[in-house]
């Protein structure tokens, strides 16, 4: 298994926590503690700043960082699984809110998580929308 930094530990959290929110909607500081509760070892691991900001934008702005790939997919973006939903949502959060993240970075922890959390061929999937996404916001890396 791939040794995880402490931003990798706070995707994976956020992810967790992201999906925890749309099945039971809390508040962002009740997913959080769920998290602590639940993956202490994880969350003690993780780049806790980093974490709440996942967290926090990514369940306030779902739907309209979802709708970024709207252009780019061929699938209508209402029949995307939820897992892969989250993954698209944290890295267009990440493509748009945190310019000083290298948009190579957020394109493999999207792929990375994929291929932990979604289906065998989601990361091609994830791959193609969020590199679109990416030439779309920062232009050519």
């Amino acid at each position: 298994m791939l040794k995880l930094t402490p931003r990798g530990n706070s995707r994976q959290l956020a992810l967790r926590g992201i999906y925890c929110y749309i099945i039971n909607p809390t508040s962002i500081s009740e997913v959080e503690l769920y998290i602590d509760y639940f993956i202490p070892d994880q969350y003690k691991k993780s780049d806790l700043k980093f974490l709440q900001f996942l967290l926090e934008h990514s369940i306030k702005q779902f739907d309209l960082m979802l709708s970024q790939y709207k252009d780019f997919s061929d699938r209508d973006i209402s029949t995307i699984n939820t897992i892969e939903k989250i993954i698209l949502v944290i890295a267009a959060v990440e493509l748009i809110e945190t310019p000083n993240i290298d948009s190579a970075i957020i394109i493999n922890e999207a792929i990375n998580l994929s291929k932990v959390f979604a289906t065998d061929k989601s990361y091609k999937f994830i791959n193609t929308l969020v590199d679109k996404l990416s030439k779309k916001i920062r232009g050519v890396n």
